[in-house]
């Protein structure tokens, strides 16, 4: 495997942090430029893994490959870095009619078996208590991702690794045997940068479909601390009686700024789980990295050997990040092929294909 040189990595959201992570484990040398005002998505993240897509009851998309790795890395990283950042907390499904009750206990004795709990419990908080049950999802809880991207950035800078600011594509140019960036050689430029990926004149022909979404930063004595709660909206705890409260979905107006419209609304429905016993602390707002056809997109430049990208991954970035990452690190350092479902290539169409 090849490990000579240093690779750029543009962007230091949850897409850059790991795959950062990940060639620091391998050896290989990194430097990174990040201008954190470009989007808050990664640092309002609420970092929740569940192995259940609720709509259709079935396992996310690559779940048995992706949950376990994950897993393995957090917990690995923690060690590494003395920090404390994957919380295993129970998510907890509200139930609120029968037909939903119904639909939850077979999916747990068929497709679901050993990934939802079979008994249901009785919801105790707030005004639906009275008529609502809650089911237990395993193999749940959080990442605290805004923790993890500020320790990142101080270790790498204490360690000379950062830069801060807009990267300049007019900089960056073509050598021999890699590229240059503002008179630094680098044999890989990296790019993580999520929704601003459709200012990337080298990728920009990426079919993305970002996506907003605003959260709540909520405090409340009403609910418990040990277990999130899910039922159109998501409670999440997040520490020293803060929980978050998200998200909303909104694909016209694509800045990080909180829309008064949504904002209310998961107001209002946090008031139907909770009634009104809670203060809020904070609206935020970011832009989730989602492509057209919900996949990720991973892999090298079809035409500019050596320009590398590692986006999309939508509100699952969490467990798909780790091995993500290192599909990636195997393709830089190895050579290993990067399957069609996720190459970048499947986007790319030659200038003559369009004549």
């Amino acid at each position: 495997m090849k490990k000579d040189g240093k690779y750029l990595i543009v962007g230091q959201g949850l897409a850059g942090t790991l795959l950062g992570l990940t060639l620091d484990l391998a050896g290989v040398d990194f430097e990174i430029i990040d201008n954190p005002g470009l989007s808050a998505c990664s640092r309002i993240s609420a970092g929740v893994f569940n192995p259940v897509v609720f709509k259709r009851y079935t396992t996310s998309w690559r779940a048995l490959e992706v949950f376990p790795h994950a897993f393995r890395f957090y917990r690995h990283i923690e060690k590494l870095l003395g920090i404390r950042i994957f919380y295993e907390i129970p998510l907890h499904k509200i139930l609120s009619t029968h037909r939903e009750q119904e639909q939850w206990k077979v999916a747990a004795s068929m497709n679901l078996s050993g990934v939802l709990n079979p008994d249901l419990f009785e919801f105790p908080f707030g005004p639906e208590q009275k008529s609502t049950c809650f089911g237990e999802v395993l193999s749940t809880g959080r990442v605290d991702v805004a923790f993890l991207l500020r320790h990142c950035l101080e270790k790498w800078n204490e360690e000379g690794r950062v830069s801060v600011g807009t990267f300049d594509f007019e900089a960056l140019k073509k050598e021999e045997n890699g590229w240059s960036y503002k008179e630094k050689k680098f044999i890989g430029v990296l790019f993580c940068e999520g929704k601003e990926i459709s200012r990337n004149p080298f990728f920009s022909w990426v079919k993305m479909k970002p996506a907003r979404g605003e959260v709540l930063v909520i405090k409340s004595k009403a609910l418990p601390d040990d277990r999130i709660f899910h039922s159109g909206i998501s409670i999440i705890p997040s520490g020293s009686g803060q929980f978050l409260v998200g998200s909303t979905y909104g694909w016209d107006n694509l800045s990080d700024i909180p829309d008064p419209e949504k904002i209310n609304w998961l107001k209002e429905e946090l008031k139907k789980k909770i009634g009104n016993e809670f203060s809020v602390v904070e609206e935020r707002a970011g832009v989730r990295p989602s492509v057209i056809d919900r996949r990720p997109v991973l892999g090298q430049h079809p035409v500019m050997a050596g320009l590398w990208v590692m986006n999309g991954m939508g509100t699952r970035g969490v467990i798909l990040g780790p091995w993500l990452a290192e599909k990636l690190k195997g393709a830089l350092l190895g050579g290993e092929k990067i399957e069609e479902e996720i190459s970048v290539g499947r986007f790319f169409q030659p200038i003559s294909q369009h004549r």
